[in-house]
């Protein structure tokens, strides 16, 4: 599939629940090589194989237009995909190849955007009807082909724009890390202050208070230790227990 995937692609067809409880269908198609994503129709009435079949009739312009020819589509075997369905592709030279029962991975790409759809948009808006279903699908479609990266296509989108850089960069392009006394110093107040760098500030100041803290403890180890060598703490014995 991989050495015929610039030729192939999928289509499938999945229902959205909008805030009236209407069940929405949304008919849509993807390239297997590209990813690209193209929304055929969405739908609030019944979806049945005659709309199916229109829907493909109008795509054939979209289809004609590519540069690389169309020779095969993948679809499951939902009776919407009918025989009148296929004769649109048929006649068009373009073989149809229908995935076994059960078997969802078998039309993996398409399945997966649908997750990515649900994911990154649906699930995140309160659907009114197909009209508001069909915009927001047609900007997130605009999105997920001209600006979305994919790690498929080595962080491109589907059609074909800037490559961007991965978050990781290389060892030799990182910045190397400027010093702690790298910035400017200046004397205010009695203290040593740090221009432009608050974190070393406040390690200083962490470290002088820790410093003050162990002078402190030991001056008071130091006075007890006094003060009981001459005599003004009593130390009182340890309390005997009636076995001694």
């Amino acid at each position: 599939m991989r050495a015929q995937a610039s030729s192939i692609i999928a289509c499938d067809l999945f229902t959205v629940e909008s805030i009236g409880f209407k069940t929405l269908h949304v008919l849509f198609f993807i390239g297997l090589q590209t990813r690209r994503v193209l929304i055929g129709a969405v739908t609030d009435g019944p979806a049945n194989l005659t709309w199916a079949t229109q829907i493909a009739r109008n795509l054939s312009e979209a289809r004609e237009a590519r540069t690389e020819p169309v020779r095969f589509i993948v679809h499951d075997r939902d009776k919407l995909f009918g025989p009148s369905f296929d004769e649109v592709f048929k006649a068009e030279g373009i073989e149809i190849i229908r995935t076994p029962w059960r078997a969802p991975r078998a039309n993996a790409y398409a399945e997966r955007w649908i997750r990515t759809a649900r994911t990154e948009c649906l699930d995140r808006v309160m659907v009114l009807g197909a009209r508001h279903l069909h915009h927001l699908l047609s900007i997130y479609v605009e999105h997920y082909n001209r600006k979305r990266p994919h790690r498929g296509l080595d962080l491109q989108t589907p059609e074909g724009g800037p490559h961007l850089k991965p978050l990781n960069p290389e060892p030799s392009e990182i910045a190397p890390r400027p010093s702690r006394w790298a910035y400017p110093r200046v004397l205010q107040k009695g203290r040593l202050s740090l221009i432009g760098c608050s974190h070393v500030e406040r390690q200083h100041r962490h470290h002088q208070r820790s410093l003050a803290m162990i002078a402190g403890a030991r001056t008071l180890a130091l006075w007890r230790l006094a003060a009981t060598s001459s005599g003004l703490i009593c130390v009182r014995p340890a309390a005997r227990t009636p076995a001694d």
